[in-house]
């Protein structure tokens, strides 16, 4: 659900105090530039995508190399989210749910930093007491809100590219927000705590 007043600010208050434990981390950090591999398999899939049928083995493949550069990153595999996902509404499977932040960081490298030609994507997961939020930051102008269409859940299963922000909508547990900042543009996703 989108929150006009989820900023970076708002966000890091309303995770509150930090979780007190010994083996977890409460903030993992990660950036992508034009090196990542995460940069160059999504790259290389859009590029597959406009050359191959939408069940092509090849689209298969460049769709699997991009959730295993994902995985061997670390983000997908991130303790801060695994051990936690009990302790934070995510109630559906651990990746569906997260799949809003790999969209979020999917939008930013693709559209904000042009696979990493204007800068890196720096993504922080923020761990805390009432809320873990995930800020992804890119070096682009953003985007006009105004000109975003909320789409029926029935149109949007429908849709092959186009998807990205608007998914970001449907859970009512997760919160969404967008700022522009001095150095690009910021989008907050937030997973309240039971």
């Amino acid at each position: 659900m989108f929150d006009s007043t989820l900023t970076l600010e708002t966000a890091l208050e309303r995770i509150g105090e930090p979780l007190i434990d010994p083996d977890i981390t409460n903030l993992e950090e990660y950036v992508f530039d034009k090196d990542n591999l995460i940069v160059i398999a999504l790259k290389e899939g859009r590029e597959i995508e406009s050359r191959y049928e939408k069940n092509s083995p090849e689209r298969t493949r460049a769709g699997w190399k991009l959730q295993s550069a994902f995985y061997h990153q670390g983000i997908i595999r991130s303790e801060l989210l695994i051990k936690n996902i009990s302790y934070y509404r995510m109630e559906s499977e651990l990746f569906g749910t997260f799949n809003r932040v790999i969209e979020a960081i999917m939008n930013a490298i693709e559209h904000g930093s042009d696979y990493g030609n204007k800068g890196p994507v720096k993504v922080a997961l923020h761990r805390g007491k009432s809320a873990l939020a995930a800020i992804v930051e890119d070096p682009g102008e953003g985007i006009d809100l105004a000109k975003i269409t909320i789409p029926r859940t029935e149109e949007l299963s429908q849709k092959e590219r186009g998807k990205g922000l608007p998914v970001l909508y449907y859970d009512s547990y997760v919160k969404v927000g967008f700022e522009r900042f001095s150095e690009g543009f910021r989008v907050i996703v937030m997973y309240d705590a039971k």
